[in-house]
């Protein structure tokens, strides 16, 4: 990733297509939301209770 757009990311110019912050999330050690919104206390949990149709996931 160039360092031209690191600065735009970190100054909110521009903002990564979602692959890129995948990408950096996983190098970083964080997510996605994290990159996003600074936070990880809203991020959705799935909760799979119905086993019946745990497999077709």
């Amino acid at each position: 990733m160039a360092e031209m757009m690191t600065g735009h990311y970190e100054r909110g110019i521009s903002r990564p297509a979602t692959d890129t912050q995948k990408r950096m999330g996983d190098a970083l050690g964080v997510s996605g939301d994290y990159l996003s919104e600074g936070t990880t206390t809203n991020v959705a949990q799935a909760k799979f209770e119905d086993r019946e149709l745990l497999p077709q996931f």
